[in-house]
């Protein structure tokens, strides 16, 4: 009882703490509202928040009263990448859709589309549709125009058009899209050919049938891909090569191309952290494997330099896998 009770009142004692240290973080940003670094204190409290629920709290309350409506548009952006990363799908579409309109003259299209995404998965295939028309355009970058057909074909299928779903899928095989279109494909079809398509998500994107073809699997094929680097484990990517077509879709399907290593059979990754500094991501690492969770570090680079994620294989249950890594403090969020 002892034992117990010394537990419990070291939990109060840190979840206290937490609290305590937020109130001054709010406290700080408020007097700075409207100094020349308000922004950069932003962001700063944001990266050093302990939840995500803290990040979210102070991006709800804060990231209006940045004046610059470049630096807004990115708090928004990052408010709903984390309602996001918490399956709060509608929050996450509603601040995707503002951040999209939120500069006068300058529409981002990346955001209109992860916005018709996050309604996908909620199954408001209508709205989600109503948001990309126009996007499939000419002009548009091909993954955008992809994204946005990819979403009109799911948005199809949830109103039981399974022929017209069908054939968008058929259309974006060869193309960006090509996870997304495997899912839809799979979702759409029954026996041997819904058998083919799962072999190929499978072998391509080390996606299990066990997982289940939710609208909300939508989001994992806009996730963006790991590349090698520095002797880091990347997560699996797909081919460019076109998928089989419903009519003759086989068992089996070749390798997938490049320097790849998917997760164990029937497996995906769960990511639990993502930082601009190895030593961050190795320190998570030693962290996890300590308690017991085989981690990896996948490494991505981009115009700002390399990023560098830590993963968790999923094992036999992904949701148990899931609500351990949460037991233990972890947050993370599945990456097919």
């Amino acid at each position: 009882m002892k034992t117990l009770a010394l537990a419990l009142a070291i939990t109060v004692s840190v979840s206290t703490a937490g609290a305590d240290d937020l109130a001054k973080t709010r406290e700080t940003l408020r007097a700075g509202k409207g100094g020349a670094d308000f922004a950069g204190s932003l962001s700063a409290a944001v990266d050093d928040a302990s939840t995500t629920g803290d990040s979210i709290s102070l991006l709800s309350e804060f990231s209006r009263m940045v004046d610059d409506p470049e630096r807004r548009r990115e708090f928004i952006l990052r408010l709903a990448a984390f309602h996001e990363l918490e399956s709060s799908y509608v929050l996450a579409a509603e601040r995707y859709e503002e951040a999209a309109l939120l500069v006068p003259g300058k529409r981002d299209d990346a955001a209109l589309l992860r916005a018709a995404v996050c309604w996908i998965a909620t199954g408001d295939g209508e709205r989600a549709s109503a948001l990309v028309r126009g996007l499939q355009d000419a002009g548009h970058p091909r993954p955008v125009s992809d994204g946005a057909a990819l979403v009109t074909a799911w948005s199809a299928w949830l109103r039981g058009e399974r022929t017209a779903a069908l054939d968008g899928a058929s259309k974006l095989m060869g193309g960006t899209a090509r996870y997304g279109a495997l899912l839809l494909a799979a979702a759409a079809t029954e026996g041997s050919v819904r058998d083919g398509y799962f072999s190929s998500l499978e072998k391509e994107y080390g996606r299990s049938r066990d997982a289940g073809l939710p609208p909300y699997a939508l989001i994992g094929s806009f996730k963006p891909g790991f590349e090698v680097a520095d002797g880091h484990v990347p997560p699996p990517s797909g081919p460019s090569t076109p998928a089989p077509s419903p009519a003759s879709a086989p068992s089996a399907v070749p390798p997938t191309a490049g320097k790849t290593l998917p997760p164990p059979q029937g497996q995906y990754w769960l990511q639990v952290g993502a930082f601009r500094e190895e030593s961050r991501a190795d320190a998570l690492a030693g962290r996890l494997k300590a308690g017991g969770f085989g981690a990896v570090i996948a490494s991505k680079r981009n115009a700002e330099g390399d990023l560098f994620a830590v993963l968790v294989p999923s094992g036999k249950d992904g949701e148990r896998t899931l609500l351990g890594l949460k037991d233990a403090g972890f947050e993370a969020y599945p990456v097919f």
